[in-house]
């Protein structure tokens, strides 16, 4: 079978090619899926450049998330047959024509749905579901409470302002562009635009006398440093991301002299201990969002997977519209 190979970490545009391997032997609580669309997330480059958690043996299979066909079932299982269409996420190995997953991973994609909105939602949504348990339940966000978050306008961002808002937290997103800005306050969400000069104004504005229990930073650099000031003095400033690969700098001052507490979050253990009845009512929650039309999860282009080096520049375009998914 055709699969998207590394042997070296790297830039992903350069150092996955295509190659012909062996089908992959499931065990006996897999299935092998045939491959029918797998997007291009962050962390998938992230994973073949070598700054992604997890261990990589080489060579390795790139791609975390996929839509396809179930062509075998392993001995153990027993609530999959071939011919279901599944959703797969947090798996290894999804670009290639076929591949193995537990059956625990998998969800059958009810009828009527999207086939461009099945392949996206075991990753993203996801992870903003498990983020807004991670603020409620560890981070002890309540009914009432700011949170702030940058780099909001992007899926994950837009999903937490929604999920957020539904649990009675109050969500403030920060976004560079403006007409980014205005198109998510027309999606009723709370937005400041940080390329204003007044910005912060408007954050004190906004924020009154309260400060914000929680700040998300998934920029890196000095960027989370910008909302510091809007924290509590008992607050959490919560690491998910590091779209600017650079390293976090806040001063110490403001944790050492405070309460605060600084730490990270990472969907991926969560979503392996989310797992039976739990995880299926989470994805048919997340479902039915779709179908209500509160959160979207639209698609910039689909590539196959010969086309790897074009689909991996297009996914790191700024300003992008949508998720680039690789197909067979």
């Amino acid at each position: 079978m055709r699969a998207l190979q590394f042997h070296q970490f790297g830039d992903s545009a350069k150092v996955l090619s295509i190659e012909n391997v062996p089908v992959p032997e499931i065990k006996s609580d897999e299935l092998l899926v045939k491959m029918h669309l797998s997007p291009i997330h962050t962390h998938n480059r992230m994973r073949v450049e070598g700054v992604y958690g997890g261990k990589v043996e080489f060579p390795a299979c790139a791609g975390s998330e996929a839509l396809g066909i179930v062509v075998k079932v392993g001995s153990n299982v027993k609530d999959f047959q071939e011919g279901d269409k599944v959703a797969c996420g947090a798996c290894a190995g999804t670009w290639a024509e076929f591949f193995a997953v537990p059956s625990r991973k998998a969800w059958r994609v009810p009828d009527g749905m999207k086939d461009e909105l099945a392949a996206q939602i075991s990753e993203m949504p996801l992870s903003a579901w498990l983020l807004c348990d991670f603020l409620e339940k560890t981070a002890g966000l309540s009914k009432g409470d700011w949170f702030l978050q940058n780099a909001a306008g992007g899926t994950v961002g837009q999903m937490l302002s929604v999920f957020a808002g539904d649990r009675g937290f109050k969500g403030l997103s920060f976004v560079r562009d403006k007409e980014k800005a205005e198109a998510l306050s027309q999606k009723g969400i709370k937005v400041v635009c940080t390329q204003d000069s007044y910005w912060k104004a408007d954050v004190k504005k906004i924020l009154g006398t309260s400060k914000a229990k929680i700040v998300i930073d998934s920029v890196g650099g000095e960027a989370g440093a910008d909302l510091l000031p809007f924290l509590d003095e008992e607050g959490q400033f919560v690491i998910f991301g590091n779209l600017t690969g650079k390293p976090l700098s806040v001063p110490a001052g403001d944790f050492i002299f405070s309460d605060r507490i600084l730490r990270g979050f990472w969907a991926a253990p969560l979503k392996e201990k989310l797992q039976g009845e739990a995880r299926e009512a989470v994805l048919k929650r997340l479902a039915s969002y779709m179908r209500e039309g509160r959160i979207h999860l639209p698609v910039s282009k689909i590539y196959p997977l010969e086309e790897i080096e074009e689909a991996i520049r297009e996914s790191r375009m700024a300003g992008r519209e949508g998720k680039v998914l690789l197909t067979c």
